[in-house]
């Protein structure tokens, strides 16, 4: 199940490995284009490993070992995924900005116009996955302040120790689920 998840959550960025290297040369009037694609989906597999990576190690530590996993692990854990959301979303702005710049000279047809010509292909996919990246990124947020806010009251009438055992198998699946749907905006 874990490696069908892995399969589905890598086609993204390997799409966008792929378009990069295939029509690396076809973009003269704007090569950075397709340096977008391949730094893009590069930077996607390795936080998909990463993600899986710390995911198991959230998912091992609860099995075995009695006491619950610490405050360090989980806070390492959202600080990565942190740092994957924002240079994501800062990548996806560039991309924007980079497809934006030659929005109104770029052309389609003529190769032999190295000035303006783009092939359609990375050109629209570029497009496509920047605006799509960013609007899935603030919808995260905007969900995940909204639902963090909702649930950050904690567990009442109950003893300390409870209570605390109680917020620790929150705060992992919190991290469990927050890693997952990172992994759809990859």
């Amino acid at each position: 199940m874990i490696a069908g998840f892995i399969c589905l959550t890598s086609i993204l960025p390997i799409t966008k490995l792929s378009v990069g290297i295939s029509y690396f040369h076809q973009c003269p009037t704007q090569p950075q284009l397709l340096i977008w694609l391949i730094v893009s989906g590069c930077r996607g597999l390795f936080c998909i490993v990463l993600i899986f990576a710390i995911i198991g190690i959230v998912i091992a530590m609860d099995r075995h070992c009695k006491k619950p996993i610490s405050n360090l692990m989980i806070l390492s854990g959202l600080l990565i995924v942190a740092i994957s959301a924002f240079s994501n979303f800062g990548w996806s702005i560039v991309g924007i900005v980079w497809t934006l710049s030659i929005g109104s000279t770029v052309q389609h047809k003529d190769s032999t116009n190295t000035s303006t010509y783009c092939h359609s292909t990375p050109y629209v996919f570029v497009i496509l996955m920047a605006f799509f990246q960013t609007i899935i990124i603030i919808t995260f947020l905007i969900v995940g302040c909204f639902y963090g806010r909702r649930e950050s009251h904690g567990p009442t009438n109950t003893s300390n120790n409870q209570a605390i055992n109680e917020l620790h198998k929150q705060y992992r699946n919190y991290i469990i689920i927050f890693l997952l749907s990172l992994v759809f905006f990859i």
